[in-house]
């Protein structure tokens, strides 16, 4: 049974800030602890909002400290390699062990470590001591003999070319060399290198025609394929610890230990710029698209340049120790960053912003992304691999400051957003794709609504307009003037009838006409009473024939749109009261408050029947599904919940933004948009929520512990 109004007091959020202990698996074992000795609801809430600092992670386990990790070319398999001498393969959805060899050394970091040849049947595996193996790993339970080109001289780093036909070794004693993996007893050396230098890091470019080599001493040595009998020398001072190619063979950057990236035209070897770091550089990669330069090391800011002229576009938040390895989103829109504080952080590469900071217990040194982007791995000193699963549905990006609304047409097939940069911008549900953007208004978009048959927008605008667009035009249909800001609008009854709010009144107009037919709100005498009676927004019933107002006075108002009467007062919340609004069917009302509470009502007796909290706090926003069943709220901290209204239970509680949620609403019945003051606009599908027996499993896994019996 919910909760009575007078037990409401119990049912409320607690400050999980003050249960924190600040490592990871500690605040995980508190909230299983917690489940036994505490009343149930802030024990889960606890639990919920542990986990929801997490991304869901498939942990992956070792003996040794886990120093690389990579996914395979359809990334349903991680290749992990660990200081206790075993290269281990896993399945990436459940975390099933499929194959483990142990090479009886520690397998190489960075250059050399385990991967897998495309194809994905294949491991090469480079160890500390120079011998380098191909392990058909779903064929064998051993560990071949290793390849011949390792026997004579020890192999310091590997690389395998993108077709996965040629092998690039570089060897203690400064030799390079380059082999067709069916054909290793006619190896090509190539010339240039110094005997004894020895080598740090290869690389082969895309298509295999150049290859390139770098030493302790801080040469870089490239090679033109047809021609491998000439090379070209370039470099730095010190030691370079990492090459990498473009996507389309045209660049070379080197890091080094001398404080600096360098920037080559691989065409001629010519010195294209010297991008100077306040430190050691240990990481550099490129995008997909071979445009941008990624850059991390001991100074612990990421940088990203532009890959043609160098210029530095990001200066990414700096980590507390150093970023061991960086690489971007295979679309280039992220960038993941292992960093030794213990935080894999995934960061906006346009704006910078933190979206999420990923956690194990000790040193991150390893970090890759999935092919499609939806997961990444970290590898480290707590002696686990971890899958992160990374996808929280569409992200719509064409935004440029706050997003205040979205809201969906009746099909789900479009959605609109009002910006604070004055903007609504139209865009389609399932590719994603920018449909329409107009500036109408003097200032920020505060809100905005598709009409009934989706042709139309109505705007709320905060220099006092509510404009009627047809949106694929741009074309201003109706403009409806107020004297304060508009803070919201919403289609009515039938075609021609609108309603807007300002922070005095509702007000219903027939937009075709510019007519003002009817305003209703608190009185003269009620405002003089009560401050803090300002409408914050308002909701309209589906049918257009009721309206339902939030206000600062921790009460949510319900009025008649065709006599201006109003019905009713919703009260029980402890805070101001951000939105109200009805569910699809129009029988139930949601409202969100500062109280980190989203409450139920009846429509027709406004009486409250559930009593939904929010583990993360403070809601902006809350919307019921269309079958009424489930409840979406965003607010505090980026944090989209996800309930079941009849038993008011945390289906999912997920990090969604790096800012504030300020809106959100359902796309149907399987999807929920959210708004964010962070730019951004997400699509999130609800299969991907968890149920409470599966959280308490994936809480108990990251931990290390079993289930417990009953």
């Amino acid at each position: 049974m919910p909760p009575s109004a007078d037990q409401a007091g119990d049912n409320t959020t607690p400050d999980p800030p003050s249960w924190r202990s600040g490592f990871p698996e500690s605040d995980l074992l508190l909230a299983l602890n917690a489940l036994d000795g505490t009343p149930a609801p802030p024990a889960e809430h606890f639990l919920q909002w542990t986990l929801g600092q997490r991304r869901p992670a498939t942990v992956l386990r070792h003996e040794g400290w886990v120093t690389s990790c990579s996914f395979s070319p359809r990334g349903d398999q991680v290749v992990t390699g660990s200081t206790d001498h075993h290269v281990r393969v896993w399945d990436t959805t459940n975390g099933t062990q499929l194959a483990s060899f142990d090479i009886g050394v520690p397998p190489r970091l960075w250059s050399g470590g385990p991967v897998f040849l495309p194809g994905g049947d294949r491991l090469l595996i480079t160890g500390v001591d120079g011998r380098v193996y191909d392990v058909p790993w779903r064929q064998t339970l051993v560990v071949p003999p290793p390849l011949r080109v390792s026997l004579e001289s020890r192999v310091s780093r590997a690389a395998v070319s993108s077709d996965g036909r040629s092998l690039l070794t570089g060897h203690v004693d400064g030799t390079v060399r380059i082999s067709r993996l069916d054909q290793l007893d006619a190896p090509l050396d190539l010339v240039g290198v110094a005997t004894g230098d020895g080598i740090s890091s290869v690389a082969i470019a895309p298509g295999g025609q150049h290859v390139a080599a770098a030493t302790r001493s801080g040469k870089v040595w490239l090679w033109d394929l047809a021609r491998p009998d000439r090379r070209t020398a370039v470099g730095h001072r010190l030691h370079v610890n990492m090459l990498a190619f473009s996507p389309d063979g045209k660049r070379l950057a080197s890091a080094s230990d001398d404080m600096t990236v360098r920037l080559y035209d691989v065409s001629d070897g010519h010195l294209v710029e010297v991008l100077p770091h306040r430190d050691r550089v240990s990481s550099v990669s490129f995008d997909a698209g071979g445009k941008r330069l990624l850059t991390a090391g001991v100074d612990r800011k990421p940088r990203i340049f532009d890959a043609s002229t160098g210029a530095l576009r990001m200066e990414l938040p700096a980590a507390n120790e150093e970023v061991f390895r960086a690489v971007f989103s295979p679309d280039g829109r992220l960038v993941a960053m292992a960093c030794l504080d213990g935080t894999c952080r995934i960061c906006h590469a346009d704006s910078g912003q933190t979206l999420w900071e990923l956690r194990q217990n000790g040193a991150i040194f390893a970090v890759d992304y999935a092919a499609d982007g939806k997961s990444v791995v970290t590898g480290g000193v707590d002696r686990t691999a971890q899958v992160w699963k990374m996808d929280t549905g569409r992200v719509f990006q064409d935004h440029h400051g706050k997003v205040n609304t979205v809201a969906v047409d009746r099909e789900c097939r479009k959605l609109v957003t009002a910006c604070e940069d004055g903007r609504t911008r139209v865009f389609d549900v399932e590719t994603g794709a920018l449909m329409a953007v107009f500036a109408l208004q003097d200032g920020a978009a505060n809100g905005a609504e598709f009409s009934h048959d989706g042709r139309y927008v109505i705007v709320a605008g905060q220099d006092g307009k509510a404009r009627v667009v047809e949106w694929a035009t741009g074309m201003v249909a109706s403009e409806l003037a107020h004297a304060f800001e508009c803070d919201s609008a919403a289609f009515g009854a039938g075609d021609d009838l609108a309603v807007t709010s300002t922070r005095r009144e509702v007000s219903v107009w027939n937009w075709k006409t510019g007519e003002r037919l009817l305003a209703m709100g608190p009185s003269e005498a009620e405002r003089a009473v009560n401050p803090f009676i300002a409408i914050i927004r308002i909701g309209v019933s589906p049918d257009g024939g009721r309206a339902v107002s939030s206000h600062y006075d921790e009460q949510a108002r319900v009025w008649d749109l065709g006599t201006g009467a109003q019905e009713g007062i919703l009260g029980g919340h402890r805070g101001l009261v951000y939105t109200a609004l009805f569910g699809p069917g129009g029988d139930h009302i949601i409202t969100s408050g500062g109280d980190g509470r989203a409450l139920v009502y009846n429509a027709a007796s406004l009486q409250r029947e559930r009593i939904l909290v929010a583990p993360s706090g403070q809601l902006r926003s809350a919307a019921l599904s269309p079958s009424g069943t489930l409840a979406a709220g965003c607010g505090m901290s980026g944090y989209l919940t996800v309930w079941h209204v009849p038993s008011e239970r945390v289906l999912c509680m997920t990090k969604q933004h790096a800012d504030q949620g300020m809106s959100v609403t359902f796309c149907g019945r399987e999807r929920v948009a959210t708004a964010s003051d962070d730019g951004t606009v997400k699509v999130f599908d609800l299969a991907s929520c968890r149920t409470w027996e599966e959280q308490l499993e994936a809480a108990r896994q990251q931990v290390g512990s079993a289930p417990e019996d009953g």
